[in-house]
């Protein structure tokens, strides 16, 4: 997959080589895992079934896809009622059996990130979530700092830097997940955008599994976030 905004990985001069060049021992799903640190991308598990109604599984890279533009590919209703209403176009309705609320409280509110550029000097950059120390009002409210520091040789320019702390400011904030239980159509996967009955705006898929009866039939537990 290509990157919408053109992102690119932060390189070395010539003579230092790509700082982003994999180290001896290295697996492929390493690599793969810190540059999604890096760019907030998603690496995802994606499932279907064969001919035969067996399951598929391969992974996915992509860029999230943006909310404000990207269609919902279900909505889970409370009701076996709603549930049966005729869908939009492209959009199927799927009645939940079960359904959990959990409210996370920010992993971090403060973030500070040095990297080095050509010259072997030190960049550094900084967020702070100042509502989430100082303000009892703010749905981020915790009372106290916590603070995260990285250290990355590998981020030498400032775009780079930024671009982390962009990733990093995602985890400043309250944050709530979603778990149910419905049947498992193949078009839900992790990574899509679904509506839930009951909640506002629309919810990110972060995992899917998928129970098989041995006779084409599925049933899934989902868990989800805001989008």
């Amino acid at each position: 997959a290509t990157d919408p905004n053109n992102l690119k990985l932060p390189q070395g001069t010539p003579e230092q080589g790509f700082l982003w060049q994999v180290e001896q021992g290295t697996n492929a799903l390493e690599l793969l895992e810190r540059i999604v640190e890096f760019t907030g991308w998603q690496l995802i598990a994606s499932f279907s079934t064969d001919e035969n109604g067996y399951p598929t599984a391969k992974l996915i890279y992509r860029p999230e896809p943006d909310p404000a533009n990207t269609e919902i590919v279900a909505k889970f209703w409370k009701t076996t009622e709603d549930a049966q209403q005729t869908p939009p176009d492209g959009v199927v309705y799927l009645k939940m059996f079960q359904f959990k609320e959990t409210t996370e409280a920010p992993e971090i509110n403060e973030a500070w990130v040095c990297g080095q550029d050509y010259m072997g000097y030190p960049i550094c950059g900084f967020l702070i979530n100042t509502d989430s120390i100082n303000n009892p009002d703010s749905d981020d409210y915790i009372g106290f700092r916590k603070q995260y520091v990285e250290v990355d040789a590998s981020l030498n320019t400032g775009t780079a830097i930024q671009q982390r702390l962009s990733v990093l400011e995602k985890k400043m904030h309250t944050k709530k997940t979603y778990e149910w239980e419905a049947p498992a159509p193949p078009v839900v996967k992790p990574g899509d955008l679904v509506e839930i009955d009951g909640i506002t705006g629309k919810i990110r898929v972060d995992r899917v599994e998928v129970e098989f009866d041995g006779k084409g039939k599925m049933s899934a537990r989902y868990w989800g976030r805001k989008a």
